[in-house]
């Protein structure tokens, strides 16, 4: 160790290095920046780097190292070299740093690392970067339980965040408040988080707020990001060659100013819609959280950080994969339903679970409110949240990897696919009454449901002025804002001769519209909300708009009168044209 030291002294004190550096590349000294400067001086360092003898001693000097060392951290593995926390299996010595750390008592208080710079002097020389390589591997690996003597302490861990809507803005608040209390050197009762901060915030870009305004608005992740003072990008593409470099850059050095950073990245704030409101590199990044971001991550972009990135699914994975999960699951019927922490690969939703944890509906007890998708989503994502934080210790200390995670098995994969809004139209002519309520479950937050009723006039009404034709009455469609599916006292389903007349409950303070479908059991619709109304109103009041009439379920299916296919339906094949195609002469 000492032979080592020495070598590397020498070499500093002989200038043979041409840039030596302070940890995160800043010169603090005038005399340093004067040397720099000085073109003769960078020639003669530059003659010397390239010339064979340097590459000798270089080369000589790593083997020696690795050697020394390794024999070192068999016999005293207190001493020794300590590398920063990284992960250097795709690392390289051109153009990049590390830092050699002394672990000895000898090391004098509060003394600061040197930090080398290669560059020139391993270009077109691949023998040597491979060796620098492995060296740097094998440091790292053997090092791993070392702990430096009076020496700085390794930088915290950058973690980068994406997300877009409310609910992973509420992620973002919970890992920042976590990350601000893992910097605290006071000692607490609970388990400590290592040491990380958000590095940066990556959100979907600023759109107008309705089609109406014009006005840019930010998205939920991107307002918070600005309150919370966190670099902020907003790319219109997650593959865009300017985003992915952005992430591999490392912040620029600036003296002094800072201000007018700042206030060019206020300026930006409301007309941006790329990714230069951050100006500057958020390189390194140790670790990518991705919580309802929206946009495919390439795999560029999955090789940047170097634990990889972690995502926050409300499924119980391999189960409904894709854009829609908890909207999906609750269509279906699902129970129990849950979140899942998994690493993130090209396929959607297909990489290695983390942790997993179930939620279960109670359908006799629960109001059907809680059971809506409005109230689960948030619900689950913090429940995922603290799953993320429950394992970010063992994921950062490199005990969960892609490796040793849990794979999915395809068999049990099921697509979430994005939601059209006829599927929210409710068809008791071909689905049941706890079909319709899975559905107002699941589409709570958008589409919502809705269905057609027909007034029907009553036969005694139906001449009293002495005309014969038909009197034309209107087909309403109305939005199904609450509603419960008809149960007995003992829980099971109220089962009645099936009708297409809606009928008014006996109470009429508690009770709505009862929606009897084709197999008998019965939807009691609550409130509602005619198009045109500005807002819901009791079920039994649209009754009581038409007090010589009956209300009936109209059959009008929405989704066979669509020109294209919605997602998640069958696609229906169309018949090829019979018209004669035109002819195409030379005179036309």
């Amino acid at each position: 160790r000492k032979l080592a030291q020495l070598a590397f002294d020498k070499s500093i004190n002989q200038s043979i290095i041409p840039s030596i550096q302070i940890p995160q590349g800043r010169m603090q000294s005038a005399a340093g920046k004067r040397v720099r400067r000085s073109s003769k001086r960078a020639s003669e360092e530059a003659r010397a780097v390239r010339s064979p003898v340097f590459r000798l001693v270089t080369t000589t000097a790593v083997t020696l190292t690795t050697i020394i060392m390794t024999i070192v951290q068999q016999v005293r593995p207190v001493t020794g070299l300590l590398l920063p926390r990284r992960s250097f299996s795709t690392w390289t010595l051109k153009k990049r740093d590390f830092s050699l750390f002394a672990a000895s008592k000898e090391t004098p208080k509060n003394s600061r690392p040197y930090s080398f710079y290669f560059a020139d002097w391993v270009d077109n020389d691949k023998a040597q970067d491979t060796l620098g390589s492995q060296m740097i591997r094998t440091l790292s690996s053997q090092t791993e339980s070392t702990t430096p003597i009076d020496s700085e302490p390794v930088r915290p861990f950058r973690i980068l965040f994406l997300g877009t809507p409310e609910v992973a803005a509420e992620t973002l608040q919970t890992l920042h408040e976590a990350s601000r209390q893992s910097l605290l050197e006071e000692d607490t009762a609970t388990p400590k988080l290592p040491p990380f901060e958000i590095a940066g915030v990556v959100t979907q870009p600023p759109r107008p707020r309705n089609k109406r305004s014009k006005k840019l608005v930010q998205s939920p992740v991107g307002q918070l990001a600005l309150d919370l003072d966190l670099p902020l990008l907003t790319p219109q593409k997650a593959n865009s060659k300017r985003f992915l470099d952005q992430l591999a850059e490392l912040p620029k050095e600036e003296d002094g100013d800072d201000e007018s950073a700042t206030t060019a990245t206020n300026n930006n704030n409301n007309n941006s819609t790329d990714v230069d409101i951050y100006p500057h590199g958020l390189a390194p990044i140790d670790l990518c959280i991705t919580a309802a971001y929206g946009q495919y991550l390439p795999k560029r972009f999955l090789a940047t950080p170097a634990l990889g990135t972690v995502n926050i699914h409300p499924s119980l994975l391999p189960k409904w994969r894709g854009a829609s999960p908890v909207q999906r699951s609750l269509q279906a019927g699902d129970n129990p339903i849950g979140v899942t922490v998994l690493y993130t690969v090209s396929a959607m939703d297909a990489g290695p679970i983390i942790a997993q944890e179930e939620y279960t509906l109670d359908d006799e007890n629960d109001e059907e409110e809680t059971k809506s998708a409005t109230f689960l989503l948030p619900t689950l994502f913090q429940k995922g949240t603290q799953l993320l934080l429950e394992k970010l210790s063992d994921i950062l200390a490199g005990k969960i990897t892609m490796d040793t995670a849990q794979a999915q098995t395809e068999d049990d994969a099921t697509a979430a696919t994005l939601i059209h809004s006829t599927e929210g139209q409710l068809r008791p002519w071909d689905e049941t009454a706890e079909q319709c309520i899975y559905k107002y479950r699941g589409f709570s937050m958008w589409p919502q449901t809705y269905m057609y009723i027909q007034v029907v006039a009553n036969d005694d009404d139906s001449n009293d002025d002495g005309d014969d034709d038909d009197t034309e009455l209107p087909v309403i469609k109305v939005k199904i804002t609450q509603a419960r599916v008809l149960r007995n006292d003992n829980g099971t389903l109220v089962k009645q001769e099936p009708t297409q007349t809606l009928q008014m409950g006996p109470n009429k303070k508690n009770d709505g519209l009862r929606v009897t479908c084709f197999d008998g059991s019965v939807l009691e619709v609550l409130k509602v909300q005619p198009a045109g109304r500005p807002k819901p109103f009791a079920a039994r009041d649209l009754q009581n708009g038409y007090p010589k009439a009956t209300l009936q379920w109209h059959v009008q299916d929405d989704m066979a009168t669509l020109d294209h296919v919605p997602a998640g339906t069958e696609k229906r094949k169309r018949k090829k044209s019979t018209k004669p195609q035109p002819t195409t002469t030379v005179a036309q």
